[in-house]
C-alpha cells in the first residue's frame, strides 16, 4: 500500500508517537481483545490501506496456519519493539 499514518495516543490531536508506512499494521489488538483501539491513527499524507473485516480476519486465520502464524509474528513484533522503547526510556 502507500503513504504514512501517524499514530497518536489519547486523542487524535496529540503529538505523533510514531509513523507508519507501507507494510505495517494497525488493529490486531483490537481484533483480538475486542477492546477498541488503543491509539489513534492520522493519515500523514494520500495514502492507500488495505482493510479486512473482522470476520475475514478470522475465516483466515482458522483455514491457513500460516496466516494464524503470520498475525503472531506481528503482535511479538510490536510487543518486542515496546520493550525496547521501554528499555531505552528507562531511568
Amino acid at each position: 500500500m502507500s503513504g504514512e499514518l501517524n499514530v497518536r495516543f489519547d486523542s487524535p490531536d496529540n503529538d505523533t508517537f510514531t509513523v507508519l508506512g507501507p507494510g505495517e499494521t494497525i488493529g490486531e489488538m483490537s481484533l483480538i481483545d475486542q477492546k477498541g483501539t488503543s491509539a489513534y491513527v492520522v493519515a500523514a499524507c494520500d495514502s492507500r490501506l488495505l482493510v479486512f473485516d473482522e470476520d475475514s480476519i478470522w475465516s483466515l486465520v482458522r483455514s491457513s496456519h500460516a496466516a494464524a502464524c503470520n498475525l503472531l509474528n506481528i503482535i511479538t513484533a510490536r510487543l518486542r519493539n515496546i520493550n525496547s522503547a521501554l528499555r531505552t526510556n528507562a531511568p
